[in-house]
């Protein structure tokens, strides 16, 4: 049979639950192979808590402070919400009304 020449490299993602029989696999058939991930879940969680870092850590103060490229919790946008609409009414576009609240008491 002849060989055909693929592409360099592919990346796969791999189940955990997979992983022994697919390596098994990769072994037999003598595929090269190197693992540039170990635990994904781990990656992802520590760059969520980087973004999170950063979110806070850059909170706006003011509508003109207000990055609009980046994340904001729900926090940062609220306060700048608050803070926009207490400016005088000739300043500021918005206006704070409660359109309905919670059972626990939280307005919306």
């Amino acid at each position: 049979m002849e060989t055909t020449d693929l592409s360099p490299s592919v990346d796969i993602r791999v189940p955990f639950t997979s992983l022994q029989t697919v390596k098994a696999f990769l072994e037999t058939e003598d595929i090269e192979y190197f693992i540039m991930i170990k635990d994904l879940q781990v990656m992802l969680d520590e760059e969520k808590e980087q973004m999170l870092s950063a979110a806070r850590a850059t909170a706006p103060r003011t509508s003109d402070d207000y990055d609009y490229s980046n994340y904001h919790t729900i926090a940062d946008v609220s306060s700048i919400s608050r803070n926009a609409s207490s400016k005088e009414k000739w300043d500021s576009p918005f206006h704070m009304t409660t359109q309905s609240s919670t059972h626990s008491g939280r307005h919306y």
